[in-house]
C-alpha cells in the first residue's frame, strides 16, 4: 500500500459517522467537537495525526464575499489524496464550490467551480489543483460553497 493510499483510507475511516447513545455522554446524543453543515468533522477531545501531504482550504459562504450578514470562513487540512466527493460529503457540501484566489494585484478571481455530479467529483483534490503545499508553501484554497 503507498502513503497516498494508507492517507486515503485513513482519511474515510475519519470520515465515517459516529454512533453515540448520549446514555453515558455527559453533553446529550450528539458527540462535541467542529461541525459544518451540521456534520461533525472533529469531535471534541479527539486527537487526529495529520498527514504530511495535506492542503489547507478556507471555506466560506457566499454572505462572506459581499459582505453581507452571516458570512462565514473555516479553515481545514485534507489529505490532497482524498477524493473530490468525498471531500464534499465530509463537509456536507450539497451541489458545488467555487475556487477563488487572489492576483498580485489584490484582485480576487473566481479560479474554477466544481460540481458535486461531474467527472471532477472522482478525482483526487490533488489532481485538480488542491495539492499538499496548499496552506503552507503555497496559498491557501479559497472556496465558496455553492450551497
Amino acid at each position: 500500500m503507498t502513503r497516498g493510499q494508507a492517507n486515503h483510507e485513513a482519511a474515510q475511516a475519519f470520515a465515517q459517522p459516529h454512533q453515540h447513545s448520549g446514555a453515558t455522554n455527559p453533553v446529550g446524543p450528539e458527540p462535541p467537537g467542529a461541525r459544518y453543515h451540521g456534520h461533525v468533522v472533529q469531535a471534541g477531545g479527539v486527537r487526529l495525526l495529520v498527514p504530511l501531504d495535506t492542503a489547507v482550504f478556507h471555506v466560506t459562504n457566499n454572505a462572506y464575499w459581499t459582505g453581507s450578514a452571516g458570512g462565514t470562513m473555516q479553515a481545514w487540512d485534507f489529505p490532497s489524496g482524498l477524493a473530490v466527493r468525498e471531500f464534499f460529503r465530509t463537509l456536507g457540501v450539497p451541489n458545488a464550490v467555487m475556487e477563488h484566489r487572489q492576483t498580485s494585484n489584490g484582485q480576487w478571481i473566481t479560479v474554477q467551480t466544481v460540481w458535486a455530479g461531474e467527472a471532477k467529483a472522482g478525482m483526487k483534490l490533488e489532481e485538480i489543483g488542491w495539492c499538499a503545499g496548499r496552506g503552507m508553501t503555497m496559498p491557501p484554497v479559497w472556496l465558496e460553497d455553492m450551497g
